[in-house]
């Protein structure tokens, strides 16, 4: 798998899902606003009945050009973002968030959320950090705390995530493939 690469210019932050208030984008977007000193961006990777909304919200905190919306893509297209993101960030309530693992395994540093069934997977400080439920002042010194890390830092925090993934691995897959082949959520 490999150690995963950081880029020394700007902190890519990454999250992935259907667009709905559940998971909190907006919140997300908010965090960006709160963060001034750190040269960042946010891909939003999704669609759904949110769009708009986002849309409207990035132009009137001003953060057009710190946030993508990017739209939906294939599981290999988000595969390859995640490679090369950052961090990944997802603060709505997950029922356990495979997503999360997704992330952890190509060396994401994991920005999950506190009582979304990701505690325990995600110890804070060590493979990832967690945040509360939509809190993006939180959030936002999560993200301020990551950019001021050293290289060696976010490495040892990256390779414990892909440790950590690297468990769930065939639990993954294997929930996968029982999703795909009987088209129901496991």
């Amino acid at each position: 798998n490999g150690e995963h690469i950081f880029s020394n210019e700007k902190l890519s932050i990454l999250t992935v899902g259907r667009l709905v208030p559940v998971k909190k984008f907006d919140k997300l977007i908010e965090s960006i606003f709160f963060i001034n000193d750190i040269n960042l961006i946010l891909k939003i990777v999704g669609d759904g009945p949110m769009l708009d909304s986002l849309h409207s919200q990035i132009k009137d905190l001003g953060v057009d050009n710190k946030v993508q919306l990017v739209g939906r893509l294939g599981r290999d297209d988000v595969q390859k973002i995640m490679r090369c993101s950052d961090v990944f960030v997802l603060i709505g309530m997950e029922v356990f968030g495979l997503v999360y693992i997704e992330a952890m395994m190509p060396g994401c540093i994991v920005v999950g959320t506190r009582g979304g069934g990701i505690d325990g997977i995600i110890i804070d400080g060590e493979n990832g950090f967690l945040c509360n439920h939509g809190d993006a002042q939180q959030l936002s010194e999560i993200l301020m705390k990551i950019s001021k890390m050293s290289l060696e830092e976010k490495k040892e925090i990256s390779n414990r995530a892909i440790s950590t993934a690297s468990k769930y691995s065939d639990t993954l897959v294997a929930k996968r493939y029982l999703k795909e082949i009987t088209s129901v959520s496991v």
